[in-house]
């Protein structure tokens, strides 16, 4: 637990870095915050745990392959609309910008409920087929 929390803090001070170096501040209020810089941590690392998570779905075998398929599938394009969304907000920072706001609708009111309502169903049902 100690190194998984000095791995993340390390992480996070990595993006602080990177957010000021590619957008230094001209004030205080400029400042990225210090605990989620840019979104690394809402959006950067959740999409990489997505991405994770639908890669180990459709390795695992424990799902019956049509279940699998569209869930690598929705995972994987939710883990792509995360990271987008957090490199727009690390290089961009324009919210208004069609490469932030595109992903943002993207994920977070189709994708993103279609993904974790399925996976929170398979989850609580169990899967057709499959070992529960």
């Amino acid at each position: 637990m100690l190194g998984l929390g000095g791995a993340y803090g390390a992480a996070t001070h990595g993006g602080y870095d990177l957010a000021n170096a590619l957008h230094p501040p001209g004030t205080a209020s400029d400042l990225p915050n210090a605990v989620d810089p840019r979104g690394f941590a809402t959006f950067g690392l959740t999409g990489l745990a997505v991405l994770a998570v639908a890669w180990l779905i459709r390795r695992g075998g424990r799902l019956p392959a049509g279940l699998a398929t569209l869930g690598y599938l929705l995972g994987y394009l939710l883990g792509v609309l995360l990271l987008a969304l957090w490199l727009g907000r690390l290089i961009v920072l324009e919210a208004s910008s069609p490469v932030i706001a595109v992903p943002a609708l993207l994920a977070g009111f189709l994708v993103g409920p279609a993904w974790y309502l399925w996976l929170g169903r398979v989850l609580l049902t169990g899967a057709p087929g499959g070992r529960t």
